[in-house]
């Protein structure tokens, strides 16, 4: 992900409203170079290359806001108890839905955020938020998260 335009502490509040579930969790390539060609034959050299997008979004917003700035997410819920699926309906959704869950990885649970924790680290998750409020439409087909820097 390109940087956002904008200068670090920059925003008061960030809104991401039906956007985040258009993130792929991960992106994988391999880069091929050719080192030598033999007899007509090309040899490659490959290298893989692996980039956690989300963490990158999360990581980018994080920047932009102003210490105790508010970062208000509108993602797509899966009720399953009610069976309300509208992530599923939608084919520019990708990879793993967004669960309530999932935004508390970056408020430092379970060694994520501020926390040392080497897993987070590697995944390039050394920032962290504070869930202040979540709530969910009427029929619980929508997931609004309210995090603070």
């Amino acid at each position: 992900m390109e940087p956002l335009p904008f200068e670090s502490n920059f925003f008061d509040e960030v809104e991401a409203s039906q956007v985040l579930e258009h993130i792929p969790t991960q992106l994988r390539w391999q880069e091929k170079s050719r080192i030598r060609h033999v007899n007509g034959d090309h040899e490659y050299e490959s290298k893989w290359h692996l980039r956690f997008c989300r963490v990158e979004v999360m990581r980018e917003i994080h920047r932009v806001l102003k210490l105790g700035g508010i970062l208000m997410a509108s993602v797509p819920h899966i009720d399953v108890e009610r069976q309300v699926m509208r992530w599923a309906q939608d084919p520019t959704h990708v990879d793993v839905p967004w669960i309530l869950e999932a935004f508390d990885y970056f408020c430092n649970a379970w060694g994520g955020g501020n926390c040392k924790h080497e897993a987070h680290y590697s995944s390039g998750i050394n920032f962290g938020f504070t869930r202040i409020r979540e709530a969910y439409s009427e029929d619980r087909s929508i997931l609004t998260v309210w995090l603070q820097k």
